[in-house]
């Protein structure tokens, strides 16, 4: 049958190998391909959110940073207390804070024939003292610490020569009764300490001022209050003055030097010497 032949035909090619020949009834095998050398596929991270990918990167430093800091006062703590332990004095700061350079002494002449000596950082801004008008005549100001010196000329008083402590009172009747004056304290008492010099007395003085940037008034229960604009409470600033007094041709001479209260340790000799150095033009 037809099938037969075709299944027996179909078979012969894994004999002797198809058309004559005296070969080996059996094929060799075939070689098997080599395998191909896969690399292993490296496991993919998750993706991150950007601010996810940052937060390592900005945590680990602080992290190491708060670590250190604590360490290095843990240390410090440790040493200091190991030193005092000991009875070892504590070393000298290392670091000196100048606030600023010791200003120079200068000697003016002003147009009248009066002689004063001031710091060199401190500026002439006006010298009226040719001009017969009361008041104050001549002004210096260190204008960036609010550092200054005035000096003023009043009527004495009429009458006889007046006491020492008539003058003080005369040379301070403004700045009692001032709108802006807040508070007053007179540091030197009422009476004046005197001072010779070349034959000429003067009379020497020293005051705190509080003075308020609006108006000085009473509030309720008494409390007084600096007021401005629109019943604003505003700030008050106390002065800290030494002044000298000395009497000339009918007139009260009064050189009032004057700082911050704040400032007033460091200024304050400066600020003495200028009004002690005030000196009358020779007769």
């Amino acid at each position: 049958m037809r099938p037969a032949r075709l299944r027996a035909s179909r078979a012969a090619p894994a004999g002797s190998g198809g058309c004559g020949g005296g070969g080996s009834s059996v094929r060799p095998p075939l070689p098997l391909p080599e395998a191909p050398c896969v690399q292993p596929r490296r496991q993919q991270q998750p993706r991150q959110q950007p601010h996810q990918q940052q937060q390592p990167q900005a945590v680990a430093p602080v992290a190491d940073a708060c670590a250190g800091s604590r360490r290095g006062l843990l240390l410090g703590a440790g040493a200091a207390a190991l030193a005092a332990a000991a009875g070892a004095r504590p070393a000298a700061a290392s670091i000196t804070v100048t606030l600023r350079p010791k200003a120079q002494l200068k000697e003016f002449t002003l147009k009248a024939g009066y002689r004063v000596t001031v710091p060199d950082d401190w500026a002439l801004a006006y010298d009226r003292s040719d001009t017969p008008e009361l008041g104050t005549k001549s002004f210096w100001g260190n204008f960036r610490t609010f550092e200054t010196l005035a000096i003023s000329r009043l009527d004495l008083p009429p009458g006889e020569q007046p006491s020492p402590e008539a003058l003080l009172a005369a040379s301070l009747a403004e700045q009692r009764n001032n709108q802006s004056t807040f508070g007053f304290e007179l540091l030197s008492g009422p009476s004046p300490t005197p001072r010779a010099e070349g034959g000429v007395t003067f009379y020497d003085s020293e005051f705190v001022l509080a003075v308020c940037r609006g108006l000085a008034v009473e509030g309720s229960g008494g409390r007084r209050r600096c007021v401005g604009p629109r019943d604003m409470d505003l700030q008050v600033v106390s002065r800290h003055f030494c002044q000298t007094l000395v009497c000339s041709g009918g007139s009260i001479y009064v050189v009032r030097g004057s700082a911050t209260e704040e400032a007033w340790p460091e200024v304050g000799p400066a600020a003495v010497a200028a009004v002690r150095s005030f000196r009358l033009p020779p007769a």
